[in-house]
């Protein structure tokens, strides 16, 4: 097998695909016949995984599969299990499919607030939902604000503003979804939500910060001037030890927290 080619020339090369991929079933994609989805098998599920031609899908492939973005030691020296994860900005679903598969007995609560994206989730707790300070209705917005260009599905971005081009969406805190899906604590929060991190830090409610042991945050300022600060900032009584890799930050609770520990 030569490569995987997608529409838009991007591609994952044969010694990358392999790595992942046990074997697929999709019809030629360079032809003129539009294609919605292709389903291929990888190793971190039963299930077929989908890509949408011609959009970032090949791209945040590659970020889980391929790169292993998500790739780090979130246990504890104590050796409890992982038992709750929050995904914050699921997209299509990978990033949610890699911790349903590393750790296979957790509740995992999957929230997007693209409702393309949404529907290529299965097999977890999912909410068609943004991820803001507060619960309220706020926009999603589909286009860059400075070219007026449609924005990659990986990108959309949320704001208070309201525009005409822009999508209403439900927000909820992040302690808002620990008290919905009644959560005790977290074990994993993954937070990737294209700048919106700084209104989330910045909250005066960070109750949710002393529930969770780890953190693995895709930073935006080259977005929103001030999301590390904020971050940073939030963070910074809770002992979290910190790695940091590009735009991507994983930050661990020294000491693992659980349910009896914080009634």
């Amino acid at each position: 097998m030569s490569g995987l080619y997608f529409m838009n020339e991007t591609y994952i090369n044969e010694k990358e695909y392999n790595k992942v991929i046990l074997d697929s079933d999709y019809s030629d994609i360079t032809t003129s016949n539009p294609i919605e989805v292709i389903g291929v098998k990888v190793k971190y599920s039963k299930e077929v995984v989908f890509f949408r031609p011609n959009t970032s899908d090949i791209a945040v492939f590659r970020q889980v599969f391929v790169q292993g973005e998500y790739n780090y030691d979130y246990t504890s020296d104590s050796g409890h299990d992982i038992q709750y994860i929050i995904d914050c900005g699921a997209n299509i679903g990978y990033s949610t499919l890699w911790f349903a598969h590393k750790y296979p007995s957790a509740v995992i609560i999957a929230v997007e607030p693209d409702i393309e994206n949404c529907s290529h989730l299965s097999n977890v707790k999912t909410l068609n939902a943004a991820i803001w300070d507060k619960k309220s209705e706020i926009s999603l917005c589909l286009f860059d604000n400075d070219s007026g260009e449609p924005l990659e599905k990986w990108a959309y971005r949320t704001t208070e503003s309201t525009s005409l081009q822009n999508q209403k969406v439900q927000a909820y805190s992040i302690n808002d979804l620990i008290k919905k899906y009644k959560i005790p604590f977290v074990d994993i929060i993954k937070i990737d939500i294209e700048g919106a991190e700084k209104e989330v830090f910045d909250s005066t409610d960070l109750a949710w910060i002393k529930k969770t042991n780890s953190i693995i945050i895709e930073l935006h300022d080259r977005f929103k001037h001030g999301c590390r600060e904020a971050l940073l900032n939030a963070v910074n009584k809770v002992f979290f030890s910190i790695q940091e890799k590009d735009n991507v930050c994983f930050l661990k609770r020294d000491a693992f927290i659980r349910y009896e520990e914080i009634e």
